[in-house]
């Protein structure tokens, strides 16, 4: 491994980043337990802790989540310098 997401293998360099054509996801549940309730998806982690706490403020025993973030990574080759 050459740096932050650099891996040499052979003789050829690749990195892995955030493919630029696409955007994150943030999404979260309620872990207490039976309750289904689930935040909507956003593109930044904002929006989704507000539901988080609206949904306490509605539920007050209702205070622990799961939250989940996903993004598509794309493997670039790097050409020798």
């Amino acid at each position: 491994m050459k740096g932050a997401g650099t891996w040499a293998y052979g003789y050829v360099l690749h990195r892995i980043q955030p493919d630029p054509a696409t955007s994150p996801s943030a999404t979260a549940r309620c872990l207490t337990e039976g309750c289904e309730w689930t935040s909507g998806t956003h593109a930044d982690v904002g929006p989704v802790d507000a539901e988080c706490i609206q949904h306490t403020g509605l539920n007050p025993r209702h205070d622990r989540f799961g939250r989940a973030f996903a993004d598509v990574a794309a493997v670039i080759r790097l050409d020798p310098v």
